[in-house]
């Protein structure tokens, strides 16, 4: 019987050499990064031990033995072709053994574990580990055989085992297991680190310093921080200066990183759990920084509560600047954030052309993938002149640097174009045209604003335009008449004949009086292109999502309400409302018109926000879903990109000339704190402390 199990288990051993040889010239890639999918109870379909990378075996080992070995009670054990089969009194005497259901073999837990491979000796080596054992009748014998004696492969692999569930009495645990009191000094020292790390990102200044040598008159923000406090506080002083080990006084740059990182995703997380799995917008601005680099910023619109968030996500640093590569850059951001483009409902860019193409821009490729994240153009792009206010100490400053200039300059140049009748009344016209535009500039620069208002501003700007064209060439010219004699500038004869721009005075055929230039070519020209352009900016999708939504203006108790329109955003938004939600969408309507107007709680309403904040408050959102759902989808379209571009404030506070080598890593995390207003720093720090309470565990 002794022969015939040797045969047979030496047969199972062959076999499995000659596998080993038909794949030897394939080398398995080991695993470097495992999860929980790489472990499996059924003993017969593990993944073997050595195909983990040695640095995370040991932790792949730690799973198996608080599992410990598979031995299934109960089972229906299929019998063999001599009639026997598996018998569960056999795990009390061999508490190593276990069973596979789906190979009906049996496998040795310790050598799956720990077996060292054998030097001369065959038996038990691969049975009991890969093709698994399957000869229930020498198993009053093969068992034994396999335990072996003292020294025997499995034994060796038992004791490997034993001291790997005992790790209190391994080397290992008593070179890395601090006492109570030293754990309580590491916390102090991570927690003291971690607050200043907070402080400093928050208030977007540097880390490191030119000298951190101890000898330093100023070894940098950190370490004089670290000082500080442990000049104040003996705690912190006794954490950092006794007892405490060289390699882990938490205070090198690369600790300063990681705890920074930890401080950002606390934000992100935070950010994250507002937004939950709802719908959002995306604010995009790109700009270069002081190296050169071309960065992409990312700001996110979102509703929480009933009321209207924009949070700074994070930066893309983008190599180039084509409409691919920022689509690209897009959705890598979104996805490594777990944002979707299905929940994407809106877009604002500014008015570079590789932004808002219509054929070929960001927009265009987004609404590839999903046609309703609508695209908006930037309402709030205008620049604003004063020179009017300090037109003396301008003209007298450009006198004094043409007059003590060494080098050749503009300024004397300069002095004669402002002493001129056209450029008095060219900054007369611009400042006329932008008073009417500032209000609405400096509305669309709130982070609470929306479409509605938007809409309704747009509306009185362009009216108040074509006014100024009916009747304010009159004022406009006496008002720089006037100008031009308190300034000793000389006001051309209006009728006299002067030649059309680009045009040769040659038989005079192209001459038009001096009123006529000013009037028509000028004053006309420059209000008829920005109301073409505002017009322009409302394209057929975008007027007709905005009159929709301006339709549920608060104002004179709901008087641009629309039934008609509001149902067919509906029909817009078809992926939102089904078939069975826009039937009854006209009914929720009327009677929600008529609860709002009959309530003195709403009249308080403004406009479209707070709508939709009183709702949640008051909880008629759960009353009228399809009507909430509604302001939400207006809400979120981006009005202006005033949000995104202020987040490049920040860059230039934080990358420098003198600290212009930050990495892209670096500068998305000091970035992104930089721009956390609106979240508290207890908040940040609580988040940044569960991360790490990970991490040490």
């Amino acid at each position: 019987n002794q022969e015939n199990v040797i045969e047979n288990q030496e047969n199972s051993g062959q076999g499995e050499e000659e596998e080993n040889l038909e794949h030897s010239g394939q080398e398995e890639e080991l695993i470097e990064e495992w999860n929980i999918g790489h472990i499996e109870v059924d003993p017969g379909l593990r993944i073997p031990i050595d195909n983990f990378h040695p640095n995370v075996r040991n932790q792949v080992r730690l799973v198996y033995v608080a599992k410990g070995p598979t031995q299934p009670s109960g089972h229906k054990y299929r019998i063999d072709h001599c009639g026997r089969h598996f018998c569960e009194k056999w795990y009390k005497k061999n508490p190593w053994l276990e069973f596979s259901e789906s190979k009906n073999a049996a496998y040795c837990f310790y050598c799956f574990l720990f077996k060292v491979e054998p030097v001369g000796e065959k038996f038990g080596c691969t049975a009991f580990t890969k093709g698994g054992w399957d000869t229930w009748k020498n198993a009053y014998r093969a068992l034994p055989l396999h335990v072996g004696n003292v020294m025997s492969i499995h034994n060796i692999a038992r004791t490997a085992h034993d001291d790997f569930k005992n790790q209190k009495s391994s080397v290992e645990y008593k070179v890395t297991t601090y006492n109570k009191e030293s754990q309580v000094k590491y916390e102090t020292r991570l927690e003291t680190s971690l607050g200043i790390v907070s402080h400093l990102m928050l208030q977007g200044e540097a880390f490191r310093g030119h000298d951190e040598s101890a000898l330093s008159l100023n070894k940098g923000n950190f370490l004089e921080m670290l000082d500080w406090h442990k000049a104040r506080n003996e705690e912190v002083r006794i954490a950092f200066e006794e007892l405490c080990p060289q390699n882990a006084q938490m205070i090198s740059p690369k600790i300063q990183k990681a705890l920074a990182k930890t401080c950002v995703d606390g934000v992100r997380k935070a950010i994250k759990q507002e937004m939950g799995d709802g719908l959002f917008s995306v604010l995009i601005d790109e700009s270069r920084d002081i190296s050169v680099k071309e960065q992409m910023a990312l700001v996110v619109r979102y509703i929480n509560k009933g009321e209207v968030i924009e949070r700074f996500l994070g930066i893309k640093h983008v190599t180039e600047t084509t409409t691919e590569a920022l689509k690209k850059a897009l959705v890598e951001v979104l996805g490594n954030h777990g944002l979707l483009i299905a929940n994407l409902c809106g877009q604002g860019y500014d008015g570079a052309s590789n932004m808002r193409g219509e054929f070929n821009g960001v927009q265009k490729l987004v609404r590839d993938e999903n046609p309703y994240a609508f695209y908006m153009h930037c309402f709030a792009h205008w620049t604003l002149a004063r020179i009017e206010s300090m037109w003396a100490a301008v003209v007298e400053v450009l006198e004094i640097v043409h007059k003590d200039e060494r080098n050749p300059s503009r300024a004397g140049g300069l002095v004669h174009l402002m002493e001129s009748f056209t450029f008095v009344f060219i900054m007369k016209l611009t400042l006329q045209i932008l008073r009417i535009t500032n209000e609405l500039s400096l509305l669309l620069q709130n982070k609470d604003q929306n479409i509605v208002q938007a809409m309704s501003f747009v509306t009185d700007v362009k009216s108040c335009l074509v006014n100024l064209r009916s009747n304010g060439w009159e004022p406009l010219f006496e008002d720089v008449k006037i100008f031009c004699t308190a300034n000793d500038i000389p006001v051309p004869n209006m009728d006299e004949a002067v030649p059309r721009f680009g045009q040769s005075r040659r038989g005079r055929r192209n001459n038009i009086s001096t009123e006529h230039f000013f009037r028509v070519d000028t004053f006309y020209a420059a209000i008829d292109a920005i109301t073409t352009e505002l017009d322009h900016r409302f394209n057929d999708m975008t007027s007709e999502l905005l009159a929709a939504f301006a339709c549920l203006d608060p104002r004179d108790s709901f008087a641009k309400f629309d039934l008609d329109k509001l149902a067919s955003l509906t029909n817009i938004y078809d992926a939102d409302f089904s078939y069975d939600d826009r039937k009854p969408i006209k009914v929720e309507l009327e009677l929600f018109m008529s609860h709002m107007r009959r309530h003195d709680e709403f009249r308080v309403c403004y406009d479209l926000a707070s709508i939709a904040k009183k709702m949640f408050e008051l909880e008629r959102n759960i009353m009228f879903p399809l009507v909430y759902r509604l302001i939400e989808l207006g809400l979120l379209l981006p009005v202006a990109t005033a949000s995104v571009e202020r987040a490049f404030s920040a860059i230039k506070i934080i990358k420098t000339e003198l600290c212009n080598k930050v990495s892209d890593c670096w500068l998305n995390d000091l970035w992104c704190a930089a721009s956390s207003e609106g979240y508290s720093k207890d908040l940040i720090l609580m988040n940044s402390r569960k991360n790490l309470r990970r991490k040490v565990e």
